[in-house]
């Protein structure tokens, strides 16, 4: 009985720490939150497992570079809850959607929110209000409407928001 215990405490571990080693489970977000955290605490080299207290670092991600925001999808997202300090988020040109907004707005610290050249349409803007903080929002090159992004302006006063219809 004791040999069955001891089994199920060394599988249960293991599962804890699998789980944990994937926060972040898309590779190339992986990377750039690896990229963002040893340009932010150099000379210091983090490994790709990276711990909650890694992610709890982050305060810049930029995913629009490409080849790598062409692979950037709502999935990628996933993990985008643990980087609870983020203040910067650049996603455009990516291929996220409106169901990605869903995930972005659990970042309650961010300042400045890129979503140029996206998928995100007028669904979206609920999901945009929650970020109370946000002091930039681009929107250019999106379906989001001129009556969207004056709801926007009219819910975000302090917010500067760039888009098609300036």
């Amino acid at each position: 009985m004791k040999l069955i215990l001891l089994i199920l405490t060394v599988v249960m571990g293991q599962s804890v720490l699998a789980a944990d080693r994937n926060l972040i489970a898309d590779p190339n977000v992986r990377k750039k939150v690896r990229a963002s955290l040893e340009n932010e605490y150099k000379p210091k080299k983090f490994k790709d497992e990276l711990s909650k207290a890694d992610l709890a670092k982050v305060k810049s991600l930029h995913l629009e570079t490409n080849p790598v925001s062409q692979k950037i999808t709502d999935e990628s997202l996933a993990g985008l809850a643990h980087l609870s300090q983020l203040k910067f988020l650049y996603l455009s040109n990516t291929q996220i959607t409106n169901m990605a907004l869903h995930k972005v707005a659990e970042c309650k610290l961010l300042k400045v929110l890129a979503l140029n050249n996206t998928q995100i349409d007028n669904r979206c803007i609920d999901q945009l209000i929650k970020l109370r903080k946000l002091t930039i929002l681009k929107l250019e090159r999106t379906e989001v409407t001129k009556t969207g992004v004056a709801k926007l302006k009219k819910a975000l006063p302090k917010c500067t928001i760039r888009s098609d219809h300036d």
